[in-house]
């Protein structure tokens, strides 16, 4: 019987705890790469051993330091005279290096780097693409969050702002902003102006649009929601209400505005029937 427990890793100091009826004949750590990725040549150490069980210890002198991926997988492997084999992972952060931000890795930070973190963000990502130093809060997930703190890093406050402004246009999608999608938030619809397209009940308050469809809600989120009808009245007008101010916006005839030199001027135009 074999059992290995509580493995650890501190400073460059691999540890495990160990148990076994008849002797210890192999006991090795092996530095691998992250989801069965293989190990690489030299990526071993032994551990110091004494008698059937106690706490094996190997010092780690190589470099763990890389830019492709964010830990290893130690693997703590054990062997006894009595052929029993066991063998315990853990997770091992990779020590950060490289320049945040230098997302094609070629030692600075400028617009390339901020084009392609909005390819990968809309899931194009460029061959090389490095993820980790896109990564820019650390949250373990690139997004438009990312390239927002990137375009800050890069440019300065007024520079940044116009161009977070254009990304944040862009239309929002299940993953962030999307790649598609003509999105107008904070909009209002007016009472008798829509009616909820699944229910059927008339609809005033908070609405956006999306693609030229309007629908339920302040913004566009992923979060489903309802889509709104545009009413007999409300193709420009007022869904059929009074407008006292304006006679044109009256009854079931809709208006369009245009522009003149003189200001706007509202036209008829009458609804089909």
């Amino acid at each position: 019987m074999l059992t290995l427990t509580n493995q650890q890793f501190n400073g460059n100091t691999a540890s495990v705890n160990y148990s076994s009826d008849t002797t210890i004949t192999f006991s090795q750590l092996q530095m691998c790469y992250p989801n069965d990725g293989g190990c690489p040549p030299g990526y071993t150490v032994p551990f110091n051993i004494t008698g059937l069980s106690g706490t094996a210890t190997g010092t780690v002198t190589q470099d763990l330091s890389n830019n492709t991926f964010d830990h290893w997988d130690f693997k703590f492997w054990f062997i006894n005279s009595g052929g029993d084999q066991t063998i315990v992972h853990l997770s091992v952060p990779t020590p950060f290096q490289g320049l945040m931000g230098d997302v094609n890795n070629d030692g600075m930070v400028n617009i390339v780097d901020v084009v392609q973190t909005v390819n990968a963000v809309l899931g194009s990502p460029a061959p090389g693409f490095n993820q980790a130093l896109a990564d820019m809060n650390q949250d373990g997930t690139v997004n438009i969050v990312d390239v927002v703190l990137l375009v800050d890093q890069l440019l300065n406050p007024q520079q940044a702002a116009q161009v977070n402004n254009r990304i944040r246009q862009m239309g929002r999608n299940g993953n962030g902003y999307g790649r598609r999608g003509n999105v107008r938030n904070n909009l209002n619809a007016r009472p008798g102006q829509y009616r909820n397209q699944r229910t059927g009940r008339p609809y005033s308050g908070p609405m956006h649009t999306h693609n030229g469809r309007a629908m339920v809600g302040r913004r566009h989120t992923s979060t489903p929601h309802d889509y709104l009808t545009r009413t007999n009245g409300g193709n420009g007008g007022n869904g059929g209400q009074v407008n006292r101010s304006n006679p044109l916006l009256n009854s079931n005839d809709g208006v369009k505005m245009i522009k003149t030199a003189q200001g706007n001027k509202y036209v008829k135009t009458r609804n089909k029937r």
